[in-house]
């Protein structure tokens, strides 16, 4: 028997692409779906575009929000089905058959997460196979590829709207360090808009959820131990987006966590760096390059 799922579409202003995302929705082979749309009252054509679907299974709604992620919360809260996936209004289904593909290859039962695969005109190939919570603290879980047992949302929590642009992936990441149950499919799921807001680096994300995770991490799995290269890059990196300049912020937001020696290297070494040169990529990453093997020197 086919589970039921909630298909949620966030909008704003999405006149030339609305009826597109819908169409996909629509035209899957899956029977048990609702469709909620979430638009964010929207000052163009999309709501007249969303009425032009006049179909049971749609349900919609125009009003003020104060962002993507109140929009979704939204969406949970009227959804009805055992199961959740959120499009966005620039984003299409693979083909007629995805839903029918994830759901149909195993049982279910006891599973919380299911996700797969999506693709982009940004990337060559698929993003971004199977998930650890190790590799989820270097990069999300595209919320395209991934269905929520909806009552996720109430054992973890809403969407924390704090966060305006990576809220999903603090989501992903509390499920993780939580143990849901998933399950990785290599189907590919959708092709995702390339210019999404959710490329933009989410500053408050990286410093109050991020870098307390990435922290504590790195003392679970030992202190002492020396950091790769490629580890070290992301370090790096994690610090430079945050705009973590000072030991004292580090501190903070690390949460009481032990903070690794190098991290406070890291941040001394930026903080002598004018931020406009420390954001040049090629800049960034030849310095980050001689401090490695600096920091690997003082380690020894």
């Amino acid at each position: 028997m086919q589970p039921t799922l909630s298909v949620i579409i966030v909008t704003f202003n999405a006149e030339t692409q609305i009826e597109r995302a819908i169409q996909t929705v629509l035209a899957q082979t899956f029977e048990n779906i609702e469709l909620i749309i979430i638009d964010g009252a929207s000052t163009d054509n999309t709501v007249s575009k969303i009425q032009l679907f006049n179909q049971s299974k749609i349900r919609w709604i125009s009003e003020p929000d104060t962002g993507i992620y109140d929009a979704m919360n939204k969406g949970v809260a009227m959804a009805s089905g055992e199961w959740v996936y959120f499009l966005g209004s620039d984003d299409v289904l693979l083909d007629e058959c995805v839903f029918h593909s994830v759901f149909s290859t195993f049982d279910t039962t006891g599973i919380q997460i299911i996700y797969g695969n999506v693709i982009s005109k940004s990337f060559k190939g698929k993003y971004d196979g199977q998930f650890t919570y190790k590799k989820l603290l270097s990069q999300n879980l595209s919320h395209q590829a991934a269905f929520y047992r909806r009552s996720l949302f109430q054992s973890i929590g809403q969407f924390n709207t704090k966060f305006k642009l990576h809220a999903d992936w603090d989501f992903n990441l509390r499920c993780f360090e939580n143990n849901v149950t998933s399950h990785y499919t290599e189907t590919v799921v959708a092709e995702f808009g390339a210019g999404g807001a959710s490329r933009n680096h989410d500053i408050c994300f990286l410093q109050e959820s991020l870098l307390y995770r990435s922290i504590q991490y790195f003392n679970n799995s030992g202190q002492s131990r020396k950091v790769s290269m490629r580890e070290y890059d992301q370090y790096w990196r994690l610090i430079r987006n945050a705009r973590v300049r000072s030991a004292d912020k580090l501190i903070l937001y690390a949460g009481g966590n032990p903070i690794p020696d190098f991290l406070l290297r890291i941040v001394k070494i930026q903080k002598k760096i004018p931020d406009n040169f420390l954001q040049k990529g090629l800049i960034s990453k030849g310095v980050m390059a001689l401090c490695f093997v600096w920091n690997k020197r003082v380690s020894d």
